[in-house]
């Protein structure tokens, strides 16, 4: 019986394990992409660079789940015309569906303005960015840590009642 619990314990943890993971990964995506967001608007103001330009670079020099989607990204401009249609199935598999809105209106937004406009707009979608950055944050810290020490504490409770 005290294998048993034993396993359970270790199923148990590793379960809380798989929830903080999910919790740290939506929060690396916010990271991610407000990191992408300084980066075009670092270029934008002083280099004047394409913003498929921009993209390409950013996904040479960040291998992570945001470049996977950007990736697809760059694959529809080669292909033709982008349209916000195209741009609503990109997906991305570690971010919030509120988290891929964000960067799916930057995406097609993009070359629609004059480049204050362009800029402003741009400055908008990183204030939205931060807030997600400050709730994913929170809910990393709060819900994934908790998720993990309740199911080592449930773990724990299943060994002793096997004991």
């Amino acid at each position: 019986m005290l294998i048993l619990g034993g396993i359970i314990c270790i199923a148990s943890a590793f379960i809380g394990i798989c929830i903080k993971k999910i919790y740290r990964y939506k929060m690396l995506f916010c990271i991610d992409t407000e990191s992408f967001i300084e980066y075009i608007i670092r270029e934008i103001q002083s280099s004047k660079t394409p913003f498929i330009k921009i993209v390409e670079d950013y996904i040479l020099n960040n291998k992570n789940d945001l470049s996977n989607g950007l990736k697809m990204y760059i694959d529809m401009s080669k292909s033709g015309v982008i349209t916000s249609e195209k741009i609503s199935k990109l997906s991305w598999k570690t971010a919030d569906k509120k988290d891929e809105i964000i960067v799916k209106n930057l995406l097609s937004s993009v070359g629609k303005y004059d480049s204050k406009t362009q800029i402003e707009s741009i400055r908008k979608s990183l204030d939205l960015c931060r807030k997600r950055l400050d709730l994913q944050t929170k809910k990393y810290n709060k819900e994934g840590v908790m998720a993990f020490n309740l199911s080592v504490l449930i773990g724990l409770v299943v060994l002793i009642i096997f004991a």
